[in-house]
């Protein structure tokens, strides 16, 4: 039987290191520590929970709009996207929204389509047998989130690219006080309807004030919807301006018969906490992630949601002494004030809303009826020429409000809330957007005015 042979043995001058195995040693020693530092660093408590959580979201695009024209400013890069729209799209089905830096969705005649802000390529995220005008797509996956138009707008419908449908969601159902028509009309608020996905995009939210009074939150995992309902609110809420401070936590305003206020619901416990009792029109995201609220004023102390007239009537009012000194206290002209007021005994009187000029006709003595008409004219004009300011403040991190800028504004009839801020600067220096866009902004938005256009700010995009 043979036996393998046995290799010689090394002798001692084979065993010492020569000068190429010393340098190669060397480097596979010192890569090995700098990957043993860089673990430590990247995975130590702080590191970890950043990489885990994904940090908090912050401001990626703003979306300007001047007459067709769409401008797209990216925050993390020094240049503005535009597109000019067809004038028979000047009447959008939708209000444009931020999909990325680089896309926007629009309604282009009477379909949505997606669009790329750096190409002329477009695509419809909804098959062509199918029509909304609410629309929403995934940051991350080729999800379209849509309620579709006519009876069916009760389901939330999940589809997946060119897929089909692969869910079918029920909302909540619609609430038998609610007419939303007349309830906006007289409070002469906007009626909001968007969808907004949490920064993971597991959750969606919903206000569709066409059909629902109340914001809607779907579970996208568990694939279930739940309306929200603030506790220390009146069960007939209105709610308003939803935005996610991060993926668990939901902020919105919300609006009752007798009071209004900013809400913060925690996701995962199901609580509600007021956060202000002043109304936010709007928040947004720093480029550096800090949460800005946005909310109006009138007199320097009369917070009322979006700047409403109506709202600020009933708010700041008539002083029953006021009225008095022109025809006599509430027991001797009883007559005058039922015909006036829509609570004649108060002691802050409003006038009616079906009031006009020939209301005053029934008025027999002459001096009394112009008297009175001057004085709702005054009151009238004084109300729809009303000046105000908006507040931005910083939310900290224990529950405090910064103050960080006011800008000034003007409701000019027939508006009767705030829809825009027309000189959207101290905004952007407050969102910390670079110095280099908040020229460009002047200028184009400097160039709109001169030829007698707006250049509204119609969209913002954090995550």
């Amino acid at each position: 039987m043979t036996f393998p042979s046995t290799p010689p043995l090394a002798s001692a001058d084979d065993l010492r290191p020569t000068w190429r195995g010393r340098m190669m040693l060397a480097i596979l020693l010192f890569s090995l520590l700098y990957s043993g530092i860089t673990l430590v660093r990247e995975w130590g408590p702080a590191e970890k929970e950043k990489s885990l959580t994904g940090g908090l979201p912050s401001l990626q695009a703003i979306l300007f709009q001047n007459g067709t024209r769409l401008d797209l400013y990216d925050a993390q890069n020094p240049f503005v996207r535009f597109i000019q729209e067809s004038e028979q799209n000047r009447s959008l089905l939708i209000p444009p929204r931020l999909l990325s830096p680089k896309a926007i969705l629009i309604g282009e005649g009477a379909t949505v389509r997606v669009r790329d802000m750096s190409s002329t390529y477009t695509y419809p995220p909804l098959a062509s047998d199918q029509k909304s005008s609410l629309v929403f797509l995934s940051r991350n996956t080729n999800f379209t989130y849509s309620i579709p138009d006519g009876p069916d707008h009760t389901h939330l419908h999940i589809d997946f690219s060119r897929c089909g449908e692969i869910a079918d969601i029920p909302l909540p159902a619609e609430e038998p006080w609610y007419k939303a028509d007349r309830l906006f009309d007289s409070l002469t608020l906007p009626k909001q309807k968007k969808m907004v996905l949490s920064p993971a995009e597991t959750t969606l939210v919903l206000v569709h004030h066409d059909v629902f009074p109340r914001m809607t939150l779907v579970h996208l995992i568990a694939r279930q919807a739940a309306a929200l309902s603030v506790p220390s609110f009146d069960p007939e809420q209105l709610h308003f301006s939803p935005f996610f401070i991060d993926d668990q936590t939901l902020l919105f305003s919300v609006l009752d018969r007798y009071h209004w206020g900013t809400v913060r619901y925690n996701i995962l416990t199901g609580t509600y906490e007021v956060l202000s009792q002043n109304f936010t029109d709007h928040a947004y995201h720093s480029l550096s992630g800090n949460v800005i609220l946005q909310q109006s004023f009138y007199d320097e102390t009369i917070n009322v949601p979006f700047g409403s007239l109506a709202l600020l009537d009933q708010t700041r009012g008539i002083p029953v002494q006021e009225i008095a000194a022109l025809i006599g206290q509430q027991e001797q002209q009883a007559g005058l004030y039922s015909l006036l007021f829509q609570q004649p005994k108060e002691s802050v009187l409003h006038f009616r809303t079906d009031l006009t000029t020939a209301s005053f006709n029934v008025i027999a003595p002459s001096d009394v009826r112009e008297l009175l008409r001057t004085f709702w004219r005054d009151y009238q004009l004084k109300l729809s020429q009303s000046v105000g300011v908006l507040r931005l403040q910083k939310l900290e991190s224990d529950d405090t409000f910064t103050p960080v800028e006011t800008i000034p504004f003007e409701i000019h009839a027939p508006a009767t809330f705030i829809q825009f801020i027309e000189n959207a600067e101290p905004l952007l220096k407050a969102l910390e957007v670079p110095v280099s866009l908040i020229e460009e902004y002047r200028k184009r938005s400097t160039e709109a005015k001169e030829a007698g256009a707006y250049y509204t700010l119609v969209d913002d995009l954090s995550y």
